[in-house]
């Protein structure tokens, strides 16, 4: 039937649409962050991926409100974030889950050593705190990856008549895949092949 034809083409065409925005937030991170080889705790290079994130992520939302079609009947802010009709435990629950996922920051203390956070100045004083990178790790990357992921991704999806648990699960796992770089880092990082 067309109209069925129609609709896997219309949701296929807004998953790629969210694949290719989440493509181009990750890999501006490393093309206007300092490239591949940049140290990520170098603080020129936290400012340069900060900038970039929220350019991101703000062309991203001009591209929702200016380019796209919008939904009927429209979202409001609160209805795109998850929060409203009130539902507590609707609520709760995720953000529960991005406190567990953003307690990252903490388990990258462990895994990589304090040396992480810390600024490394060659000198007999006692090292300090990194105060950048903790911003970066627990202020701007889940404000940014809750736009790009979410107020972005969301309404594109929706509006495509894709099912409110359907754009769920492709949001999330969009949210997965653009973070298995980190992986991929991580193995280079510790010289394994």
């Amino acid at each position: 039937d067309s109209s069925s034809v129609r609709y896997m083409a219309q949701v296929w065409a807004a998953i790629l649409e969210v694949l290719a925005i989440s493509l181009a937030f990750v890999f501006s991170l490393y093309v206007f962050g300092g490239g591949l080889r940049a140290r990520r705790d170098d603080p020129a290079v936290i400012k340069r991926r900060i900038a970039t994130a929220l350019l991101t992520s703000a062309a991203g939302w001009l591209y929702v409100a200016l380019v796209r079609e919008p939904l009927e009947p429209p979202l409001t802010a609160a209805e795109t974030l998850g929060l409203w009709p009130l539902r507590p435990l609707a609520i709760a629950t995720p953000v529960i889950l991005v406190m567990f996922g953003y307690a990252g920051h903490l388990c990258n203390r462990c895994m990589a050593g304090a040396e992480r956070y810390v600024e490394d100045d060659d000198d007999d004083e006692p090292k300090r705190e990194q105060p950048l990178a903790v911003f970066r790790d627990v202020i701007i990357s889940p404000l940014v990856e809750e736009a790009v992921y979410r107020a972005i991704s969301i309404p594109i999806l929706l509006s495509s008549g894709l099912s409110l648990g359907w754009t769920v699960l492709v949001s999330s796992l969009m949210f997965g895949l653009s973070h298995s770089h980190q992986f991929v880092d991580r193995i280079k990082e510790r010289g394994c092949s």
